[in-house]
């Protein structure tokens, strides 16, 4: 299991030293997904809703591919 972490706040872009926990080194990202939501770094806290939106109209685009021939 990787530990994943994100810094928010007027610090955001600073480098950051590496961080061990229980034995395993915490990645510095610039996004986390938490329960199915992406939190993006920022000055104040952003949801990234672009990977939503691709599964959304990828979605649609194979619904929209499976129905061709049937009438309205």
């Amino acid at each position: 299991m990787s530990l994943h972490c994100m810094a928010v706040g007027r610090m955001y872009k600073a480098v950051i030293s590496p961080l061990i926990l229980d034995g395993q080194a915490v990645e510095w990202c610039d996004r986390v997904k938490y329960l199915g939501i992406y939190l993006a770094s920022a000055k104040a806290v952003k949801f990234d809703i672009n990977p939503v939106k691709r599964s959304f109209y990828a979605a649609c685009n194979s619904i929209f591919s499976h129905s061709h021939g049937v009438a309205e």
